[in-house]
């Protein structure tokens, strides 16, 4: 380890976990040669010095050993570098004096510019772009090895570092359309992402499909991209732009999701590359949730392969789509998922985060008083689950009074919507039931303030009660009972 580590007062300094005075040691462990020590203490330098992105004043005082031991030391230099490159774009009060304290060091680091491995390469040009103000006086350096490197990637990486660090933008911009033509994909897509980023909006037409032509040769994830700001991905800059952003997913860019939570105007547009992207039954339900916010009402194609797919859930969450999309001929095709499909129908439910409810239920909610046939066929094969369709047709309910009667409590809520045209067996069936706890949470008796007299309240999901019947022997309203004392914990002396 080179002299002076035992100069700076390391427990004076912090890093992510307190005092720093076990880092002296760690750099120590980092030059062992002893490749497990090594690896260890290395691990440990990360977690202390660049912690989850955050530095500290520990951290610029190590950047000089850390900095000789990527030179010199026995260990692995590529992540010596990375440890470097943390340290430049990292964030916090120090982040200054971490800087200018890698500035400093990196004059010693620029022959590995040119080391034969490429991945240590690439990574001098993070930690040049990192620098920002500071690496300014190597622009010269970065512009010569453009011309001279030999590797796709480094050369892409090169390009977006000089659009980052370039003083002038018309240069900058000049040298990134002739790389527009360049022979490697990962350096055009580079050059025209630098472009877009300093284009002003809306992006231009031809750039972007230059970007697309790009990045369809070569797709990249940049969830974790190394560049510091003012950097933007390709795709993050292309969705500042709604026309640009829907263009990018017809030629089959995976934004279709991001367009609709960033231009709701937009929806409507891009609902077909939603369902054709879909790939199971909650995705379609996030279709269903995106077309009930829109007016519907138009064909729906790119839903066919859908309804016709094998797996039931995919056809039941398929046909709620149809539904809340109001596509012509949504309730034919609930028709025929009740017969093909009833048990599928009735028990498989769209996720709750996205479209709550299930299908038949909802194609009475959308379509109102359209869904007649829809609610004869709940009359005809009541079920638990399709129950409530029936309040809003109290014929068709009144019409199958011992089907309910039999299905309680479940029917309570479609009895109560019949009133007394359910029949004394719906009133004797419904005062049998009353007194079971599990009804009691669904039934109260209420004493009326303006008369004080008894009636039957419903209490369960639907909104409409029925107060017509006789209330039983020795019954005594809210008012009238007796009330057990209560003294409130903050009453206790």
């Amino acid at each position: 380890m080179p002299d002076g580590i035992d100069d700076i007062d390391w427990a004076a300094l912090e890093h992510a976990y307190g005092p720093a005075d076990d880092v002296p040691g760690l750099l120590r462990a980092a030059g062992s040669a002893d490749a497990r020590v090594r690896d260890e203490a290395l691990g440990e330098l990360f977690s202390s010095l660049c912690h989850q992105g955050s530095i500290y004043s520990a951290t610029a005082a190590a950047v000089p050993f850390v900095a000789r031991l990527a030179l010199d030391g026995p260990g692995d230099r590529l992540s010596l570098l990375w440890l470097l490159h943390g340290a430049a774009d990292g964030t916090g009060r120090e982040y200054l004096q971490v800087r200018r304290a890698v500035a400093v060091a990196l004059p010693a680091l620029l022959g590995l510019a040119a080391d034969e491995d490429a991945s240590v390469r690439r990574a001098m040009v993070w930690i040049v772009a990192a620098g920002e103000e500071a690496s300014l006086p190597l622009l010269p350096l970065l512009r010569a090895r453009l011309d001279t490197e030999d590797d796709a990637e480094v050369r892409a990486d090169l390009v977006t570092a000089l659009g980052l660090l370039e003083v002038s933008q018309d240069a900058g911009r000049a040298r990134n359309r002739a790389l527009l033509s360049a022979p490697e994909p990962v350096v055009r897509r580079a050059a025209v992402t630098d472009l877009l980023r300093t284009s002003p909006l809306p992006l231009p037409a031809a750039l972007v499909e230059s970007a697309l032509d790009a990045y369809e040769a070569a797709p990249a994830d940049e969830t974790g991209h190394p560049w510091p700001e003012p950097y933007r991905p390709l795709t993050e800059r292309l969705m500042d732009d709604p026309d640009a952003a829907l263009r990018a997913v017809e030629r089959g860019l995976p934004l279709a999701w991001e367009l609709t939570e960033t231009w709701r105007d937009r929806e409507r547009d891009v609902l077909p590359w939603l369902a054709s992207a879909a790939q199971d039954a909650e995705d379609l339900c996030r279709v269903a949730r995106v077309g009930a916010a829109l007016e519907g009402g138009e064909p729906a194609p790119w839903l066919a392969a859908h309804l016709r797919s094998d797996d039931p859930a995919v056809r039941v969450a398929a046909t709620h789509a149809a539904v809340r999309l109001r596509v012509p001929g949504a309730l034919g095709l609930v028709l025929r998922l009740m017969d093909d499909l009833a048990e599928e129908a009735a028990t498989v439910r769209p996720t709750l985060f996205t479209a709550p409810g299930m299908v038949v239920p909802a194609a009475v909610e959308v379509f109102g008083a359209a869904a007649e046939p829809v609610a004869r066929r709940v009359a005809a094969r009541p079920r638990v689950q399709w129950l409530e369709v029936l309040a809003y047709f109290p014929a068709l309910a009144a019409g199958c009074v011992d089907e309910l009667v039999r299905l309680l409590p479940a029917s309570a809520g479609v009895l109560a919507a019949l009133g007394p045209s359910a029949g004394s067996r719906a009133v004797e069936a419904l005062r049998a039931r009353a007194g079971r706890a599990i009804w009691r949470r669904r039934w109260r008796w209420r004493g009326s303030r303006a008369t004080r007299e008894p009636r039957w309240t419903w209490c369960g999901r639907s909104r409409t009660r029925w107060r017509d019947v006789r209330r039983p022997s020795g019954w005594r309203p809210n008012w009238a009972r007796p009330r057990r004392h209560c003294c409130p914990w903050w009453r206790n002396g």
